[in-house]
């Protein structure tokens, strides 16, 4: 296994004792490659990879920065700089913290001297690493680095955190003590960075196999510098009113703000020039006016008075926003924009967009399928190793140019999307809490992003922390030093929240104008691990000091109870779901749990990440499943859908968005006449059938229904209700010898050909119409399996429940390659698997199903699971991706084996046992009517409408038309999943 040869950046020097690259390498490559699925960071090195030292560690936020801030006299803005220079990186007066392997020691000789001696026997090439510094890069444009002692070759090397590739800066290796500078700015710039402050990572590498010792010193050099506020974000009504005020302070090269009288500080924007009035501390202030909607540049220039020097100059970037903040309409269960109704969000978790050519002049963003296609290798390891194809990885968003940003949001615009979502201060995560204040790098990145979200049309949904600190990501060691502990959470008085509170209102003072977001939740999904104290706190403060944009919860992660549990303790109104749990049972249980939801104001926060929990991760069928859930969601209004780190099919929203931007949002829908009620044993999410079973049928009706949870009393237009917690029966009209009440038929606005069904909303004056319309005819099981299970392994089928009491005594399998085969039925007790009955071993003669006779019944219990053991290597039983399968090698002597000796793939088998005589009973009358020849639309008004059908597939309209009452429209050939909109032709 080989992993392809990464460019190395090199750049020329002068330094004393270079060397070539030590023995063990032929071309000693070197890059940084960011592993989502192991969870760190790597070096990678001629195909080795080696965790980076220390980036789990707590790291120390850059001591020398300070905050200049409202009670400096700083109003609405920001200021962020290093009060000394040279900046120490190393020694005892270093302003941050190095980290090496458990094996190493790591020393400091004196105030500027650190030394690294390697121990590590199992590692030739080792280093010891400064992580994720954040720094004012024009303050502190280069960096010095200086060897005293060296018993082995070294190298010094700069990366930029969460960039995958060559690392910004690697020196030739050296056998000498040395010294060198490296132009981080310049550097900088040339990557297209163009923001003021840096986010580096340094590290000092050896090759040894023995015991080595590197003594080193490491300092950023200063210079005089004008440095403004962070990025200005301003409603339009604001600016107009007060004007915008520009703050900047004058530093020398020694990080210190010169005496009132010794410098003068001007700007200029949009033509217009001003005069920045200092407060006689070294704080400068400024007003712009006239600045309209849009981004503005202001250029800042500072001199020296009577030096004849040259001025100093930077730029300042304000954003001037219409105030157009998305809020919420409780009643109708929508967003809205401006006050306006606006249909569902639709995007996903960014963290991460995928590049290929990483490390090349041709590195740019992959977008789409076919560039995929032709990225993919055919075996990886994580998410970022690539054997077998052309070089390709990810960027986390923080690493980002403005430019990359600009192209990547351009291109989620033209896919239909309304929402990218970020989380950050989780894992190796950006971090906007500094330890108790702003983090100005991801300040400005998240500037960048909202303003890159406003120019095409997006909403940036923003996690403002996550999981508790120390669960998975170590605090920065300025809360561990004010004595930060985890059960802080649930301590309001704590000096925690005072902490995060001081980081709240340096967010919201920058942020609370900008439209480019359109809400907040304190922790993302961490919000049940942080708890309602926390989340309730921030949810206040944030309130009191941004009136501007919503603010949402995530209490669900599995949705197993009243999906309004959350309403009694927590204060947001909305509140997140995730669909993964039922991501891989057919789309009818998302289409229930979207039911659910409605029932209070609960969205899509989360679902289908490739692969996990069962989820599909074969290209095609991933993409069908994001169709499906999507058009699912919107034709049931789900006011917000989001998966997690989709990529490769962004462009399933191509056509959700051309419909969101038809529709009439503030005509309300009506209530379906027709309610089924619900408990927890009814919810597909907790393993309950029932719900997805009735959401099934109705669906080929296709009626539409609403949920009542328990014993709630029914709205006083139901016509009908139906207990989902008694057993099911098929629903039927009454004409057709069920319960529905015949007049429900008035209710259905299609009628549909065989093999389909939909799902939809009708507006109350049936003027509007959303219907998602799909095959149910199985597309994975037209043709041969897609993959297989064999032997010699026993196997229980996660996917492949039973949802009642039955009495087993037939099974059926469908072969690929003949061989024997036993039917095994299990069942989960706490933490054991248990085998409660087992089929004798029988012969799978011949490809394709294969029916068996059980000589003893089973008595399988609703929810225990269908499993098999296959002998031989060499038998076959036809099985397909997605579903959960577990696998144990060989035969299980016992019948009761714990359940972490089992692993777990995601497949699903072509299995099945059931009841003989049930099967073959005369199932209940048919519930739908006769198949339609087309698609024939019923029961609308006598007004001028007018429809369009989406093939979506295809991403086009594949008929229009007006029309009055009803008319029939063709199904295309071949068409799986279509999208039909009916409006006013006004």
């Amino acid at each position: 296994m080989t992993f392809p040869r990464l460019m190395w950046l090199v750049i020329p020097l002068t330094a004393m004792g270079a060397a070539g690259p030590p023995e063990g390498g032929t071309t000693d490559t070197l890059a940084v490659v960011s592993d989502y699925d192991s969870g760190d960071y790597f070096w990678v090195r001629d195909g080795q990879k080696q965790p980076m030292h220390g980036m789990r560690e707590a790291w120390v936020f850059n001591r020398a920065m300070t905050w200049l801030e409202e009670r400096d006299g700083v109003e609405g803005a920001v200021i962020c700089y290093s009060t000394q220079s040279p900046l120490p990186l190393t020694g005892k007066r270093q302003v941050s913290r190095w980290f090496t392997g458990k094996a190493n020691e790591l020393s400091d000789l004196d105030d500027e001297t650190t030394r690294f001696v390697k121990k590590d026997a199992k590692a030739e090439f080792d280093h010891a690493l400064l992580p994720a510094l954040q720094f004012h890069i024009e303050q502190h444009p280069t960096a010095e680095f200086e060897v005293t002692e060296a018993t082995h070759p070294w190298r010094f090397v700069v990366a930029v955190k969460g960039r995958s590739g060559p690392p910004l800066y690697a020196s030739p290796w050296q056998e000498k003590p040395g010294k060198l500078t490296v132009e981080l700015l310049k550097l900088f710039r040339a990557k297209g960075y163009q923001r003021h402050f840096a986010q580096l990572t340094f590290a000092v590498f050896v090759h040894a196999k023995e015991q080595a010792n590197v003594a080193f010193r490491l300092r950023l050099n200063g210079q005089a510098m004008v440095i403004p506020c962070l990025p200005i974000v301003r409603r339009a009504e604001r600016a107009k009113k007060d004007g915008v005020a520009i703050y900047a302070v004058f530093v020398d090269a020694q990080g210190r703000r010169p005496p009132k009288g010794e410098v003068e500080v001007s700007g200029a924007v949009a033509g217009q020039r001003f005069e920045l009035v200092g407060d006689g501390k070294g704080i400068w202030k400024g007003i712009a006016t006239g600045l309209g909607v849009g981004e503005h540049k202001v250029q800042l220039s500072g001199v020296w008075q009577g030096k004849g020097m040259k001025p100093l100059t930077s730029t300042l970037d304000i954003h001037i926003t219409d105030g157009r903040f998305i809020g919420y309409d409780e009643k109708l269960k929508l967003l809205t924009e401006g006050g306006k109704p606006i249909g569902p969000f639709a995007g996903s978790y960014r963290g991460a967009p995928m590049f290929k050519g990483i490390g090349t002049p041709a590195e740019s963003l992959v977008q789409g399928q076919e560039q995929w296609a032709a990225v993919q290798g055919t075996v990886h390891e994580g998410q970022h190793f690539n054997h077998g194809g052309p070089l390709y990885g990810f960027n986390w968003w923080e690493s980002l140019t403005e430019k990359e940003l600009d192209s990547d949001y351009a291109y989620l615009a033209r896919c239909g999307w309304s929402v990218v979502h970020l989380c950050q201060g989780w894992w190796l995560w950006e971090r906007l809490d500094a330890g108790g204040r702003i983090a100005p790098h991801g300040a400005e990145q998240l500037a960048a992003v909202t303003a890159a979200a406003r120019r095409h049309g997006l909403h940036l949904h923003l996690a403002l922390s996550h999981y508790p600190l120390g669960k998975q990501s170590a605090p920065y060691a300025q809360y561990l030093e004010a004595g930060y502990e985890r059960g802080d959470y649930g301590k309001p008085d704590s000096k925690f929240y005072a902490m995060f509170k001081d980081y709240l209102s340096h967010f919201t003072t920058l942020f609370r104008d900008d439209t480019g977001i359109s809400g907040f939740t304190a922790a993302g999904e961490g919000d049940p691990d942080c708890g309602p104290a926390f989340v309730n706190a921030v949810h206040d403060f944030v309130a009191s000091r941004d009136p501007n944009h919503l603010f949402l919860c995530e209490p669900h992660h599995g949705m197993r109870q009243d999906p309004n549990y959350y309403r009694k303790t927590w204060k947001p109104l909305l509140g997140g779901m995730r669909t993964y749990f039922v991501d891989r049972q057919p789309i009818e249980a998302v289409a229930a749990q979207f039911r659910l939801a409605a029932l209070g104001h609960v969205f899509m926060a989360e679902g289908i990440f490739w692969g996990y929990s069962g989820g599909p991760t074969q290209t095609d069928r991933y993409r069908e499943r994001v169709r499906e859930t999507f058009y699912t969601g919107l034709a049931l209004r789900n006011p917000i859908m989001m998966t997690w780190e989709e990529r490769v099919v962004e462009n399933e929203r191509q056509v959700l968005g051309e419909v969101r931007r038809l529709v009439d949002w503030s005509r309300p829908f009506q209530r379906p006449r027709l309610a089924i009620r619900v408990g927890a044993e009814s919810l597909p999410d907790a393993g309950g059938k029932a719900l997805l079973r009735y959401e099934t049928a109705l669906s080929r009706l296709p009626l539409d229904y609403a949920c009542i949870w328990g014993d709630e009393s029914a709205p006083p237009d139901t016509l009908h209700t139906i207990d989902a917690r008694q057993p099911f029966e098929e629903p039927a009209f009454a004409s057709d010898g069920g319960k529905l009440p015949d007049a429900l038929k008035g209710d259905i606005p299609l009628r549909l050909p065989a093999a389909f069904a939909a799902t939809y909303c009708w507006s109350q004056d049936r003027t509007q119409l959303l219907a998602f319309i799909r095959s149910t005819t199985p597309a994975t099981r037209q043709g041969a399996a897609t993959t297989t299970e064999a032997g010699h392994y026993t196997y229980a089928d996660t996917t492949l429940a039973f949802d009642r009491d039955t009495q087993v005594d037939a099974w059926e399998a469908e072969c690929v390659k003949p061989g024997a085969i036993q039917l095994h039925v299990y069942r989960i007790e706490g933490d054991q698997m248990v085998r409660i009955g087992e089929s004798d071993t029988v012969e799978m003669r011949q490809p394709g199903p294969n029916r068996f006779r059980l000589a003893r019944p089973i008595a399988a219990k609703k929810g225990d699971l269908i499993g098999f053991y296959i002998r031989d290597g060499d038998t076959h039983v036809a099985a397909e991706p997605g579903g959960r399968m577990l696998f144990i090698e060989g035969r299980l002597a016992e019948p009761r084996t714990p359940l972490r000796a089992w692993a777990a793939e995601a497949k699903t088998a072509r299995v099945a046992a059931f009841n003989a005589t049930e099967a073959a009973r005369p199932k209940p009358p048919i519930a739908a009517p006769a198949p339609a020849a087309g698609i024939l639309l019923q029961n609308f008004p006598s007004a001028n409408l007018a429809f369009r059908l989406y093939d979506l597939a295809h991403k086009r309209v594949v008929a229009e038309g007006v029309f009055e009452k009803g008319a029939t429209l063709s199904v295309p050939q071949g068409a799986r999943h279509l999208f039909l909109l009916v409006h006013r032709n006004d």
